[in-house]
């Protein structure tokens, strides 16, 4: 997603939120924002789909009052834009790969030693 529609989707939504009261606007969006990062998170260790995408919808609900929250969710779209970049490249994307088999098989063998065993 290009900026100039990012600029366009957090107009439509200040601009939804424009008719409610100052006050009752910024606890909605604190209350909504909150808890899909929560439920985002949890669903971390609990089953469920949808993790890493209600915790980016949470901060960019709090990105229509809050600056830092801005600052974090623009900081967040430099970086997948540089990964998307680097993992262009098909050597690199092998790489990652590599490393997160590797990773998921270090996780499991000290979750369950001996596994191999048996």
């Amino acid at each position: 997603m290009d900026q100039d529609a990012d600029d366009r989707i957090g107009a439509r939504v200040r601009s939804a939120l424009s008719g409610i009261p100052a006050p009752i606007r910024k606890v909605l969006v604190i209350v909504a924002g909150s808890v899909l990062i929560v439920v985002g998170l949890a669903l971390v260790v609990l089953p469920g789909p949808f993790t890493l995408p209600l915790v980016i919808a949470g901060v960019a609900v709090l990105s229509t009052e809050f600056a830092w929250a801005s600052a974090v969710l623009e900081e967040g779209q430099r970086r997948s834009r540089e990964l998307i970049r680097m993992l262009a490249n098909p050597w690199a994307l092998l790489a990652v790969l590599l490393l997160v088999a590797a990773a998921a098989l270090a996780a499991y063998s000290w979750w369950r030693p001996g596994w191999w065993h048996t």
